[in-house]
């Protein structure tokens, strides 16, 4: 689809779903595109691909998918801004314009929508469960390109990558936040690495994707390095934003790394602690804390950071003096687990 004006009779909206029209969302976004570029304003597009929607036809009826598919942007289109704009742009791809937003903000949207398009993408036909199993993705204007073919094809690489990674492969999207823990630090997969004797990261079930997953048998004061470069990296963000969520059994060991980088001195990162307090005193004025006595987190050990243009997980469990794990640099796997993480521990949001 290419930015243009809006053809005259061009109907503004898609009957099937009552989203936008292709042509509609084409001038919108010629017209946000200049005025960013005048006011030097970033903007954000979610796109949201429903890849088996044919195979979905086959298996049920047509008019059965495209009622679960009207439900599901029903209730996306509930949860965005009046001033964002939600239109369809091919048969199974629609796409979200938010006016004004930074990749953070955007990715804080990502979640929401995300959350509600997994909960109203399932439907029964014929006494059977179907998935809609949307992906949605967000790029902005003009970290990512300035124009909408462009973005789009960074759109679909980022569907495909997600596609492909941890989140999706070992389906930890509907799993609960331990049990995905659980299968992310996979004890057979760490006996494997120790059988070598080997201290570099290994992939292991998850693939290895670029480089982006693996995981890990290392000793403490070397696993304690991988907490001391999130902390490092925090505390040098500069204009841009961060979050970072960090649970064990020694809080404390946590807050003095931060610390020790400054990490509390950048305004635009938030960070947590969760764990159990004892006796340390958590009184510095950008770290936040969350008294914890879970029995989840005597043996475990949770690290998520997520900024405006990249992500980095740890999950850890400790063995006398060794830490075995599985680290990852994909965003929509840390994402994903940092939602379980504050619903686990934050219920009024943070």
């Amino acid at each position: 689809m290419k930015p243009g004006r809006i053809p005259e009779n061009a109907s503004l909206r898609d009957p099937g779903t009552h989203a936008y029209s292709a042509a509609f969302m084409a001038d919108c976004f010629d017209r946000e595109s200049c005025k960013a570029s005048r006011y030097r304003r970033p903007f954000s597009l979610i796109f949201l691909a429903i890849e088996n929607r044919a195979s979905l036809v086959e298996q049920t009826r047509e008019n059965v998918v495209d009622a679960a598919l009207s439900e599901m942007i029903g209730a996306i289109m509930k949860k965005v801004r009046g001033s964002d704009i939600v239109g369809r742009v091919s048969s199974d791809r629609f796409c979200v314009l938010l006016a004004e937003t930074d990749g953070f903000g955007s990715m804080n949207t990502l979640r929401r929508l995300r959350k509600r398009a997994h909960e109203t993408g399932k439907f029964r036909y014929l006494g059977k469960e179907f998935d809609l199993a949307p992906c949605l993705v967000s790029v902005t204007y003009p970290r990512d390109g300035e124009d909408f073919g462009e973005l789009s094809r960074v759109g679909e690489d980022k569907c495909m990558r997600q596609r492909n990674g941890p989140l999706h492969r070992l389906r930890l999207m509907d799993k609960p936040l331990w049990e995905a823990f659980d299968i992310l630090v996979d004890r057979k997969a760490h006996e494997n690495i120790q059988n070598r004797r080997d201290d570099v990261l290994h992939a292991a079930h998850a693939g290895k994707d670029l480089g982006r997953n693996g995981c890990f048998s290392l000793d403490r004061s070397i696993y304690s390095r991988l907490v001391e470069a999130v902390a490092q990296d925090a505390s040098t963000l500069g204009d841009s934003r961060g979050i970072v969520i960090a649970a064990g059994p020694r809080p404390e060991i946590f807050r003095r790394i931060f610390l020790s980088f400054g990490s509390e001195a950048s305004a635009r990162c938030r960070i947590c602690i969760i764990g159990k307090a004892g006796g340390a005193r958590f009184n510095a004025k950008k770290l936040a804390f969350v008294d914890a006595d879970d029995e989840y987190l005597k043996e475990r050990e949770v690290l998520l950071y997520l900024k405006e243009n990249g992500a980095y997980g740890i999950f850890a469990a400790g063995r006398d003096d060794e830490m075995c794990g599985f680290n990852t640099a994909d965003e929509w796997l840390v994402d994903s687990m940092m939602d379980k993480l504050q619903e686990a521990y934050f219920p009024r949001g943070y």
